[in-house]
């Protein structure tokens, strides 16, 4: 187990990957003597990790779904560490990343296809670009 750890598993990875508590893992690595890497820095770096996922287009909901965090957790960490959160960001901002969306959408990509590469949801894009004015492709019967 301490070899998974020190692979940069954390506690609670390594109790997944062996079926037990991340309690009980800390505390057998404690009894060994094992050396822990700090938790507040672990979880700093994580936090760095996710946001710059999320600055490259990832939603929050997104970034939940693969690290296993709440929604509401990951935004309260974010802040908590003074990031600032892509809603917080200026309109041009916005408007650049559904200007690179509508790259690809008007190149023959589905909305769906678009949305899986940004992290986003294919009717808030639809709802992105008819907000700025894009238009869309009819959909063949």
């Amino acid at each position: 187990m301490y070899k998974l750890y020190c692979t940069g598993l954390t506690i609670e990875a390594v109790g997944k990957e062996f079926g037990i508590t991340r309690q009980a893992v800390d505390v057998g690595f404690k009894r060994r003597g094992y050396k822990l890497r700090n938790r507040k820095l672990i979880e700093n770096n994580l936090y760095k990790r996710m946001y710059d996922c999320h600055c490259s287009g990832t939603s929050l909901d997104r970034l939940g779904r693969i690290f296993e965090k709440r929604r509401s957790t990951l935004y309260k960490g974010f802040k908590r560490r003074g990031y600032k959160l892509r809603s917080d960001n200026d309109k041009s901002v916005r408007d650049a990343l559904y200007a690179d969306m509508y790259d690809m959408y008007s190149r023959g990509i589905s909305l769906v296809q678009v949305g899986k590469s940004f992290g986003r949801d294919w009717s808030g894009i639809r709802n992105g670009f008819l907000k700025r004015g894009y238009k869309l492709r009819r959909i063949k019967l």
